[in-house]
């Protein structure tokens, strides 16, 4: 009996209120699923997209308008992972435009995925009229590789070029194909543009140079080549028959050297300074350096050794001039510190003056631009009386 009371208490506390139950569970059940669900479809993501423009003729550029779009977006975790920038498509119609315009962007991202912000949303401009002319190209040294960010030779202490192996012992012509190039952009900064600039790395040239250079290859079986230089038909031999058809002829150490570059090109104004937003056709030429020798000069002290003179005494001698102006390569000249002469008489020795002609020893490579003459008082060297014995 009484069990039977406790199972009908039972049986009507769970009927009590029964439709606020009922509405509690399916608030609860709702909640459940929402806090679920949300978990998978928040995700959200950024991305830098390209801005394109569209409604442009060919003559036509637009001014002030952004190169990328920050674009923030929504969509189901796993397909926001696999969003890719690309996929986001940003576009700046300007059909119909002519001059200033004030165009908002129209972002359009893939199906499933929802746009949250755009940055910026709207892009306030000018069209202008495309403007093209030719340029004629000019050369510019460059000493180190930082350098070659837009840096022209005349930022670059001359010395410093005048260093560099390159120029120590010869002077480069400068060549390009084309000589001409057509620049193109808004006319008020195409007007700006005097001529465009082909870089040439100094340490790139060097290091072809190293590689040319017969001195410094250890490896005589190295016949690899580097096809960015065209190197003069100047050969040198070894004097060895036998093995001519089994060597490579290399250039001689002095030979001059003619290279031959890809270089990329940027315009530059009247200051040197380079001009951005115009492009250049084409973007490269092909640069030729023809090199001619440079003579250095350098006067350096003379100092002449007298051959052995056993029936005469030098009574006096005189120099026409002390030193002596030499000329020949760099390297060799900085080597140099005296020349060394000797002297050869043109008439029989005998008492009384002398003129010598003065004969320089130089190294190989080196020449006297000067000469000079030695003159000889001489007297007989004769027999003394033989001292009394003590």
């Amino acid at each position: 009996m009484k069990q039977s009371l406790r199972r009908k208490r039972i049986i009507s506390s769970l009927f009590r209120h029964w439709l606020q139950k009922v509405i509690a569970f399916v608030i609860a059940a709702f909640l459940w699923l929402f806090v679920s669900t949300e978990q998978v479809t928040t995700s959200q993501r950024s991305f830098l997209v390209p801005l394109t423009i569209i409604g442009l003729d060919d003559n036509q550029l637009a001014t002030g308008v952004p190169e990328f779009v920050e674009v923030s977006v929504s969509g189901e975790s796993t397909r926001i992972d696999a969003l890719r920038a690309e996929n986001v498509e940003a576009i700046l119609d300007l059909s119909n435009v002519r001059q200033d315009f004030a165009r908002l962007v129209r972002v359009s991202p893939p199906q499933g995925i929802t746009l949250l912000r755009r940055n910026p949303s709207e892009v306030i401009g000018s069209v202008e009229t495309r403007a093209s002319r030719d340029i004629p190209v000019s050369g510019a040294f460059l000493r180190t590789l930082a350098a070659a960010a837009n840096a022209p030779i005349d930022s670059v202490p001359p010395d410093t070029v005048a260093a560099t192996r390159l120029f120590q012992d010869h002077q480069y012509q400068f060549q390009s194909d084309p000589t001409r190039v057509i620049i193109t952009g808004r006319s008020q900064q195409v007007n700006q543009v005097v001529h465009a600039v082909a870089p040439i790395n100094l340490e790139q040239l060097e290091l072809i140079q190293l590689r040319n250079d017969p001195d410094t290859n250890t490896n005589d079986s190295d016949t690899s080549t580097d096809t960015s230089t065209d190197t003069s038909t100047d050969t040198s031999t070894d004097g060895n028959a036998n093995d001519s058809d089994n060597t490579t002829d290399t250039p001689a150490r002095d030979a001059p050297t003619n290279y031959t570059l890809l270089v990329d090109l940027y315009a530059v104004d009247i200051n040197g300074e380079p001009v951005n937003g115009v492009s250049l056709e084409p973007e490269q030429v092909e640069v030729r350096l023809e090199a001619n020798r440079i003579l250095h000069t350098k006067r350096v002290p003379l100092e002449v050794i007298l051959p052995t003179l056993p029936d005469f005494v030098v009574e006096n001698r005189q120099l026409t001039q002390t030193n002596m102006l030499i000329a020949g390569s760099h390297a060799a000249l900085n080597e140099l510190e005296r020349v060394i002469a000797s002297v050869s008489f043109d008439t029989p020795l005998s008492e009384g003056e002398h003129s010598a002609t003065v004969t320089p020893q130089l190294p190989e490579g080196l020449v006297a631009l000067e000469s000079a003459q030695l003159r000889l008082r001489l007297s007989r060297l004769r027999d003394f009386p033989a001292l009394p014995p003590s």
